[in-house]
This record gives structure tokens, sequence and C-alpha cells, in this order.
């Protein structure tokens, strides 16, 4: 599969998700209606959305706690487990973004000045090699796991789904259903380029906090629905 067909892959994916319609390829060889510089301009877009989703979702989280502190004093032990999850939270926010550092660093040659944007946005093999070879994905498949499991243990009023699996249900695998056979780790980093794995990872973070989101709400409206 080139680049210019993986990168419109993904353009295909943000059109469905925000219902938009565009032509879909069939072929590796289908020339797509966009270039290669307007797809990325795109993607840029789309991860500068995910960025700022997960900065309010940070801030949400950081004004729920305050509020959960101050007005629930006389629930020691849901302030004992919110303070938990919210670590918990706040170690694979941090860990991603690290990994988003690194990557842009080492796979994309770090940021021109010129343009505030990555210099090799499209490299693929440097990728691979922090992701598989120095085996970050599997720490992050690990780290991912142990948080959903956390909750799902932690708080049994939940089953949610793991992290690692959610990806199964993207529209890409219904497009191409042969990659449904692929782990997370390969779907996720192999053979993708970086301005792609960077938006893989901003979703995650994304993901994450929408989970300790839903937790916390549920775990609110409860407390008040007893008063």
């Amino acid at each position: 599969m080139n680049l210019t067909y993986k990168i419109h892959l993904f353009y295909i994916i943000l059109c469905c998700l925000f219902g938009c319609t565009v032509s879909q390829p069939t072929t590796d060889k289908k020339v797509p209606k966009l270039n290669k510089e307007q797809l990325l301009s795109i993607i840029y877009k789309h991860n500068n959305v995910l960025s700022y989703n997960t900065s309010i979702g940070k801030k949400w989280s950081d004004n729920t706690y305050a509020f959960v502190r101050k007005y629930f004093k006389d629930k020691p032990k849901l302030i004992t487990k919110y303070t938990s999850l919210k670590k918990r939270t706040t170690e694979q926010i941090t860990f991603i973004d690290k990994l988003i550092h690194q990557l842009v660093k080492k796979a994309g040659n770090g940021i021109n000045p010129d343009t505030e944007q990555i210099v090799n946005p499209y490299e693929e093999a440097l990728v691979e090699k922090v992701m598989l070879k120095e085996r970050q994905a599997f720490d992050l498949e690990k780290r991912l796991n142990e948080y959903t499991d956390f909750i799902n243990q932690e708080f049994d009023y939940f089953k949610l789904s793991k992290l690692t699996t959610n990806y199964q249900r993207n529209l890409r695998y219904k497009l191409l259903p042969s990659h449904k056979k692929e782990d997370f780790v390969n779907a996720y980093f192999k053979n993708t380029p970086l301005i792609l794995a960077l938006s893989h990872l901003q979703l995650l973070q994304n993901n994450i906090l929408r989970y300790e989101e839903e937790v916390i709400k549920y775990m609110i409206l409860s407390l008040v629905d007893k008063k």
C-alpha cells in the first residue's frame, strides 16, 4: 500500500466520522482526489483537534477532582478511589506525551521552525523502529490494558472494553478486512507514517480521558441520586 493511499484512507475515515462524503478507493492504484500535501494538511488539523480535546479533558479532570474533594469530604472512600483513578489516568497521558515527543524527534527529525510542522511527517521505518523494535508499543499496550483492568476491577459497575481492542471497530478495518488479523501494535505502528502514528496516540489520550470521565460522572450522579 503506497503512502498517498494510506493517508487518503485515513482521510476517508475522518470524513465518515465528521459526516462528510468522499469517493472510496478500492485498490492501491486508485488516485485520490486530494494530493499528498492537501491530505497532510487535513490530518494536521485533525491532530490539532485531538490535541485540543486532550487539553480540555485534562482541565475537566482537574476541575472535577477539585470539586469532589471539596463537596464530598464525607466520602473518603470515594475520594481515595478517585485519586487512584486520576493518578493512573495522568500516568497514561504523560507516557503517551513522551512517546509523541520521542517520535517527533527521532522519526520526524523535529519541528521546522519556519513552518512549525514536523520535518519528516511521512517517515515509517523510524516509527517502526521506536514503537516495535524498541518495544515502546508493547509497553503502551500493557499499560493501556492495565488501566482498563483497574477501572473494571475497582469500579465494578463498569465493564469497559480494552482500549487496545477498540481499534478493531475502526472504519479502517471495514475498508480493509484483512487488517483485522493484525494486533494492536502492528495495526497502529507497523508501516505507519509518523503523522498517522501521532493521530493514533492522540486518539488514545482522548479515549483514556473519556473513560475517566464516564466513571466519574456515573459515580457522582449515583451519589447525588441518593441524596
